[in-house]
């Protein structure tokens, strides 16, 4: 392992270097484990500066530095840290360990291990409108941010594909490589995985099993329309990035499920709330 130092915010850090080879760098929030690839990660420190940029007396967090993005992870909530063979490792209900999960499907895209604004699988995380990257509290035309009454009812163009732009809420949320999925991706997502009705943690959803074995976990979260959430717990409502083709580009592609069946091919409103879930 190799040591060296570097100064943040004037507060001298150790930081940590390695070349660990095959393997996955996982911490453990509570409970909920995120994770890296040992090659994605550039440097781990430990810092005097809280999550909230206050210089403390004492070391009070671990500092992981990964590509673009920096995860600044309070000391007192690691429960653990371990490195793990990138081979994933699946927990009790037989969904696959990480935030990064290879579904092994032949466009090579990794998929996320829940929803943004979540933590672990089981969580909804947040409801976002179309190109929105916020939540709030009513999700009509009257809140849409790119609803423009001045031409007849149309939405402003913000782009056909959204995905990794300054619209796409995981692209702002979680940065790096990470992104909304869209329509195309959605098709395989359906496509090439097995789809099974589960009940994981008490939440029901789709385990979504991918062709080399590894799952995800797609909970049934509902969307949010006007201030109430409709169908949680018993129909998923997922935005892609992509825009539905004619519709007065009012409309957007969305995962839709249930537990009778799953599919791709549901557009509408862009001014609901509806769950995302990245990829990369």
């Amino acid at each position: 392992m190799k040591k060296t130092t570097i100064f943040l915010m004037g507060i001298c850090c150790a930081v940590f270097m390695w070349a660990t080879g095959n393997s996955t760098y996982f911490y453990n929030n509570d409970g909920h484990l995120l994770s890296f690839n040992d090659v994605d990660i550039d440097s781990i420190a430990f810092s005097k500066v809280d999550t909230n940029g206050i210089e403390q007396e004492n070391v009070v967090t671990q500092i992981i530095y990964a590509g673009d993005s920096t995860y600044r992870i309070p000391l007192g909530q690691i429960v653990c840290v371990e490195f793990t063979s990138r081979t994933h490792r699946n927990d009790e209900y037989g969904i696959t360990i990480g935030q990064e999960i290879d579904l092994g499907l032949p466009c090579g895209t990794k998929w996320a291990g829940w929803n943004v604004g979540a933590s672990s699988p089981e969580q909804y995380g947040g409801y976002y409108a179309w190109g929105e990257t916020e939540e709030k509290g009513d999700y009509d035309w009257d809140t849409y941010k790119y609803y423009n009454p001045q031409t007849g009812g149309y939405c402003t163009n913000i782009g056909s594909d959204i995905s990794g732009t300054q619209y796409d809420v995981a692209r702002q949320k979680w940065g790096g490589s990470w992104r909304m999925p869209t329509k195309a991706e959605f098709n395989e997502l359906t496509s090439k995985c097995t789809w099974t009705w589960y009940q994981y943690k008490g939440v029901w959803g789709h385990k979504v099993t991918g062709p080399n074995g590894n799952s995800i976990f797609l909970p049934a979260a509902g969307y949010r329309r006007g201030n109430s959430l409709r169908y949680g717990g018993s129909r998923g409502h997922y935005w892609s990035a992509s825009l539905s083709e004619g519709n007065t580009g009012n409309y957007a592609w969305y995962l839709f499920f249930n537990d009778g069946s799953f599919g791709s091919n549901s557009n509408d409103y862009r001014s609901y709330g509806r769950t995302v879930r990245p990829v990369k």
